[in-house]
């Protein structure tokens, strides 16, 4: 299988996905107690970027070169751009804050995708 740009198009949608999500401004966004007093928000950037996470690795599981060069870059990636995001939503958008805790929860999908992509590749890589 050939990597051409048509085969991460379920990454990139879902980075358009995120990208929207995160770039909202805070007027927009449902106040609900509920969901700030049981962190759901932490939640949902937790599977945010396992998602984003495996659906960038996707193309690549069966290309192992591929995959070895952008094993760690993906992940790290993926981290620099939830930094990225948090300045961005401090500074340009209206409503919204700087948060280290969605920092974490991003950092914290991002390894749980990092490791459930690694684990996957190394059981259907070994010999049956």
């Amino acid at each position: 299988m050939k990597l051409t740009l048509k085969s991460f198009w379920p990454g990139i949608a879902w980075f358009i996905l995120a990208c929207v999500a995160f770039f909202i401004p805070g007027g927009a966004l449902p106040d609900n107690k509920i969901f700030s007093l049981l962190e759901v928000d932490k939640l949902v950037h937790v599977g945010m970027f396992i998602i984003m996470i495996v659906l960038w690795y996707l193309p690549m599981l069966h290309k192992a070169s591929s995959l070895s060069v952008w094993l760690i870059r993906i992940p790290l990636i993926f981290f620099g751009y939830s930094i990225a995001v948090e300045f961005i939503q401090h500074y340009f958008i209206p409503g919204r804050s700087f948060d280290l805790a969605d920092i974490i929860a991003d950092a914290a999908g991002c390894m749980v995708g990092f490791i459930w992509i690694r684990w996957h590749y190394r059981t259907q890589a070994e010999p049956k």
